[in-house]
């Protein structure tokens, strides 16, 4: 996700040059995807076309969410660290409820019957792409080897940063909310909804970041 030019050729080099020896099959494939997420998976690339089925086989479409900073949240409820990083996306969805931000899901669960009852207990109602076991919908889509926390996406739906850690997601959210190409069409949309007494500035839906940014 570097958006460093040089040294993202500079790789790509180095994977150019692995596929030329002729390794195995399974060490192309895997050379391959490398290849791809170093020429194709960096700030700014458009992740517009980008869809998938929930549990019941209903279409999540990012382009449903034009217009918002979009987190696309990486989890399995199967283990209790994929569970705690499913309630942490849960609260921040619940934090910006409004026009600004939204969570958009993506279930690494191999069973969906298993996955129902989880989602429920851990109260998650944010929308969600159900990847299943083989994966191949919106992580194969971005030839991941292994999925990150989080990718935050711009109002276009263009990648902003990917997240390993909560802590990085917590920091790249805010700075999506202030970069300053969506600010001023944020801001305008924050003020509106206060004037219209959409939020209140006592309101826990707002991050203190968020509302410290746009009433200054």
């Amino acid at each position: 996700g570097t958006s460093d030019r040089d040294a993202r050729q500079a790789a790509a080099a180095v994977w150019r040059a692995e596929i030329a020896r002729g390794p195995k099959d399974e060490l192309i494939a895997a050379c391959e995807r490398a290849l791809w997420r170093l020429e194709h998976f960096v700030p700014g690339v458009s992740f517009a076309s980008l869809a998938g089925l929930d549990v019941d086989g209903n279409q999540v479409a990012l382009a449903d969410f034009r217009g918002k900073i979009t987190v696309l949240g990486f989890f399995t409820l199967e283990h209790d660290a994929g569970r705690a990083d499913a309630r942490a996306f849960a609260a921040l969805d619940r934090r910006f409820e409004g026009p600004a931000l939204c969570v958009v899901g993506v279930a690494l669960d191999r069973s969906p019957d298993e996955f129902r009852r989880r989602a429920d207990t851990c109260n998650l109602r944010f929308p969600t792409v159900f990847e299943g076991p083989s994966r191949a919908l919106l992580t194969g889509a971005l030839h991941l080897d292994s999925a990150p926390l989080a990718l935050v996406l711009d109002r276009e739906r263009r990648l902003f940063r990917a997240c390993r850690t909560l802590a990085e997601l917590e920091t790249a959210h805010v700075d999506a909310l202030r970069d300053p190409e969506v600010e001023k069409v944020e801001k305008e949309n924050f003020l509106t909804a206060l004037e219209a007494g959409y939020y209140s500035l006592a309101s826990s839906a707002i991050s203190p970041d968020f509302a410290i940014c746009y009433t200054q």
